[in-house]
C-alpha cells in the first residue's frame, strides 16, 4: 500500500504499422482469459497473493513519443486487486496530442482513458481531435472501449462520410472521378507505410 508519484517519465516506442508476429509475442501486456488486458501479472507466490492498495499519480506529466504520435499524459489511478490480478481504476488524462496522418497532423487538445470500476480491464476512450485539410475543418471523435472504439468524423463545410474519409486519408477534396480519388488514397497510404518501413530500417 502507499502512493507512487511519477516524475520526469518518458516513453519512447516505435509503433509498427505492419506488426510482425515477433512484435505481438513480445508485447508487455498480459491477455486475460476473457476480453481485456492486464498491465502486468506477478504469478509466483508470495507476490501473487499480496493485496494491492496503491495510488498512482504524475508529479510531472509522462511524455509519450512515438513515430506516429507525441503527447503528454497525466495519471490518476488506483491499483487494487492482487499481484496476480492487479486492478486499475481511475483516469489517464491526455494533454495536447499530435497524431501523424497520411495527409497531415491531427491534434487532440484533450482526452481521457477511463478504467471503470465495473470493467477495469477494458478501458474506455473519450477523445476529440481537429485538423484542417484542403480548406475543411475536420473534427474526429473517438469514443468507447479501447478495442472497439467508435470514430466519428465531421467537417465544416460538411462532407459526406465517404468523402470525408478520403479527405482525411489523401488530404484532397474528393472529385467526381471516384477511380482517381481511390487511386490517390491508395498512393497516400502506400507512401505512409513506406515511410514507416524506411524509418524502421534506418533506426536499426
Amino acid at each position: 500500500s502507499g502512493s507512487l508519484g511519477l516524475r520526469s517519465s518518458r516513453l519512447n516506442q516505435q509503433i509498427d504499422l505492419i506488426p510482425r508476429p515477433s512484435d505481438l509475442a513480445a508485447s508487455g501486456a498480459v491477455a486475460t482469459s476473457s476480453r481485456g488486458f492486464q498491465f502486468f501479472s506477478l504469478r509466483e507466490p508470495p507476490l501473487a497473493d499480496m493485496a494491492l492498495d496503491v495510488a498512482i499519480t504524475t508529479v510531472d506529466p509522462l511524455i509519450l513519443s512515438t513515430n506516429l504520435a507525441s503527447s503528454r499524459w497525466t495519471i490518476d489511478l488506483h491499483l487494487g486487486g492482487t499481484g496476480r490480478v492487479p486492478t486499475p481504476e481511475g483516469t489517464i488524462f491526455l494533454d495536447e496530442t499530435r497524431v501523424k496522418l497520411p495527409a497531415g497532423v491531427l491534434v487532440f487538445d484533450s482526452g481521457r482513458v477511463v478504467f471503470p470500476r465495473e470493467n477495469p480491464f477494458v478501458p474506455r476512450l473519450d477523445m476529440r481531435g481537429e485538423t484542417r485539410l484542403a480548406g475543411y475543418d475536420v473534427t474526429v471523435a473517438v469514443e468507447g472501449p479501447y478495442d472497439q472504439p467508435e470514430v466519428i468524423l465531421s467537417s465544416s463545410p460538411p462532407l459526406r462520410e465517404g468523402e470525408l474519409f478520403l479527405l482525411v486519408i489523401t488530404g484532397e477534396v474528393p472529385q467526381d472521378n471516384l477511380a482517381g480519388s481511390s487511386q490517390r488514397a491508395a498512393q497516400s497510404i502506400t507512401l505512409y507505410l513506406a515511410k514507416d518501413i524506411l524509418q524502421r530500417w534506418s533506426s536499426s
